[in-house]
């Protein structure tokens, strides 16, 4: 009973929000994107430069299409003039071949409007963790604990666990 209370009580809260707040951030669809992006993920990556069968996703938002360094992108998608945004990557993701003839991408699209808005709003949370990222990069000046020019200073990126 207790179940079914909470999961009503979540149904109402989530409709509520929907109906008065419908631009809300879309943290759930956040975590359906990340499920929905694995079918991108054999294509593209989601680390700058790294490309794959695909042009890299990293920073997308706000990003020219066809203009990555390091890719070799189709006429079509080099002219588009299209700059990625919300909405420009729901059209694209509805059908990419449909959006823009001649584009080298033979993924047939995302047919169901729930998973083009989770992938968007996951590839969002993605890009501004990356921006977040070179904020701290940039602000860290040198001679601080990042400084890679000075050894003693220097915190590299690793990952460890520790056991008890």
């Amino acid at each position: 009973m207790r179940n079914s209370s909470l999961s009503l009580a979540a149904l109402i809260i989530g409709f509520v929000i929907a109906v008065l707040w419908p631009d809300a951030p879309p943290v759930l669809a956040a975590a359906d994107g990340e499920k929905t992006y694995k079918k991108c993920q054999a294509c593209h990556s989601l680390d700058a430069g790294r490309h794959r069968m695909g042009p890299s996703l990293f920073g997308i938002f706000g990003a020219k299409a066809g203009a990555v360094d390091g890719y070799a992108y189709s006429l079509a998608m080099e002219n588009s003039g299209i700059v990625w945004d919300a909405e420009s990557l729901d059209a694209f993701l509805a059908n990419p071949r449909k959006m823009l003839s001649g584009t080298r991408m033979f993924f047939p699209g995302l047919r169901r409007e729930e998973d083009r808005k989770a992938v968007i709003a996951y590839l969002k949370q993605q890009g501004d963790a990356n921006e977040q990222s070179r904020e701290i990069a940039v602000a860290a000046p040198p001679g601080s604990f990042n400084d890679p020019d000075n050894p003693d200073l220097y915190t590299s990126d690793v990952n460890f666990t520790l056991t008890t």
